[in-house]
């Protein structure tokens, strides 16, 4: 007699458990497959994602970069537009007729000499920093020249007046002034309009920059200038790279 006390099995595969197997691996095959769709979805969805980013990243960085482009062209030219006119004409003029018996009558600046620059002064800050500081320095000082030039003025206005003899004499005082100012300025407007001309990519040279054929400028003014250059060529670099490429 045998007997066990273990339960006997008779494994046997029937339709019912064959068809519940393979739905299982079906299901498990779809449920992977909607994954791996899923999966891919996200990926191309955040590689879209990124590429709108980088595509509005790049339209920022060209828009600011045009934006400090447009700025320092329209400075570049206001200030050889005020050299030709108030600074080389003018002292030009002086150094001709500083011994004339007669007064020196001279063009006056118009009441606001520099306009883009006051203008922009509050969107400087887009430029790189060599730049706006030599910018300021000149404005500065141009104010003052400015200002020596209208005391000029004044003392014609005086002469017309009937005021002749005070008149005169304020303005055969300010003549030598007015050329010494005109002579600084002119130094730093060929630096200025130099490192201007470097950045919005514009040759500096006569006659299309009136400063760039000024044989008063001195030697000392032109290496200023090479070292400016140096500096501004390593603001240019930090700058982004779409910015580079105008």
């Amino acid at each position: 007699m045998n007997c066990s006390i273990w339960p006997s099995f008779d494994p046997k595969l029937t339709w019912d458990g064959l068809l519940t197997f393979i739905t299982g691996i079906l299901a498990f095959v779809a449920g992977l497959l909607a994954f791996l769709g899923i999966r891919s979805q996200i990926r191309h969805a955040d590689s879209g994602l990124q590429t709108q980013l980088d595509a509005e990243k790049k339209a920022r960085e060209d828009a600011a970069n045009e934006q400090r482009k447009a700025v320092a062209t329209a400075l570049l030219f206001e200030i050889d537009n005020h050299y030709r006119s108030n600074i080389r004409d003018v002292v030009r003029y002086l150094e001709e007729h500083k011994n004339d018996p007669d007064p020196t009558v001279i063009k006056p600046p118009g009441v606001n000499p520099f306009p883009v620059y006051v203008g922009n002064s509050k969107v400087l800050g887009v430029l790189p920093t060599v730049l706006v500081e030599i910018m300021v320095n000149y404005y500065g000082e141009l104010r003052g020249y400015v200002a020596t030039f209208n005391l000029y003025l004044k003392g014609y206005e005086m002469f017309l007046e009937g005021n002749t003899t005070i008149g005169r004499g304020v303005m055969r005082t300010l003549i030598p002034r007015i050329i010494i100012e005109g002579v600084a300025i002119t130094q730093l407007a060929y630096t200025t309009c130099g490192l201007l001309c470097d950045f919005v990519g514009t040759e500096f040279s006569f006659p299309r920059i009136g400063v760039a054929g000024d044989p008063r400028v001195q030697d000392s003014t032109r290496t200023t200038l090479l070292a400016a250059r140096e500096q501004l060529m390593q603001e240019i670099g930090r700058m982004p790279t779409h910015a580079q490429a105008h």
